[in-house]
């Protein structure tokens, strides 16, 4: 009787086989590469140029102006008051660079990169900008006695006593326009810090988010 062959397949024990993906000639994966860029979204529309330098433009007029009208007319003399125009035109040209550099973002990397930009330059640099600019008016007249919120740049003084619903609403301005700030940096940031865990998470907080932008 002959022994049985050894090599036989049905005799030795089957061995499994892991069936890999076939490999990419490297000039192929540049070439897949290169056609993924091409078909990505392009950000860039028709007109965001324009707007961007006149709303940059704009802004820029404003903080210079207000900053060499300032600093030309005794700014010691001025005392606290001289931080509050300073401040709060710093502040505004942040915001306004801040919304600028997310619009628009469609790419992830640049939507992550804007949104770096967006929070340092609101909520790191602009918003304590403006409230150290409000302190520092709300201070000023504390030191001097003087009467808080009495002009239209703060609040409107009184009138007309007849009309005492409008005055009370244009007298709230100064006081709403800080206050909208606050719930817009809480609404912003809750939405994103975190996952979005102070609106719930998911899908909630993005549902928030929308209406912060």
């Amino acid at each position: 009787m002959l022994p049985k062959d050894t090599t036989d397949p049905e005799v030795t024990s089957p061995t499994e086989y892991e069936l890999l993906p076939p490999s990419v000639p490297s000039e192929q994966q540049q070439s897949l590469m290169g056609q993924e860029e091409h078909m990505l979204k392009p950000e860039g529309r028709k007109g965001d140029h324009t707007a961007m330098c006149i709303v940059l433009a704009s802004v820029s007029v404003l903080a210079i102006v207000t900053w060499v009208a300032l600093l030309a007319n005794n700014p010691v003399g001025a005392g606290w008051f001289a931080f509050h125009p300073t401040l709060q035109t710093l502040a505004l040209a942040l915001f306004t660079y801040g919304i600028l550099t997310l619009q628009p973002t469609s790419q992830p990397k640049t939507k992550t990169a804007g949104f770096r930009r967006h929070q340092a330059a609101i909520f790191f640099v602009g918003f304590p900008a403006i409230m150290l600019g409000t302190s520092a008016i709300a201070y000023n007249k504390w030191i001097h006695n003087r009467q808080h919120m009495t002009t239209w740049h703060g609040v409107c003084p009184a009138l007309d006593p007849s009309q005492y619903v409008l005055t009370s609403m244009v007298k709230s301005f100064g006081y709403m326009s800080l206050t909208w700030i606050l719930i817009q940096v809480c609404l912003g940031g809750g939405s994103v810090w975190f996952k979005g865990a102070a609106f719930g998470g998911g899908a909630k907080a993005k549902a928030l988010w929308k209406y912060h932008r």
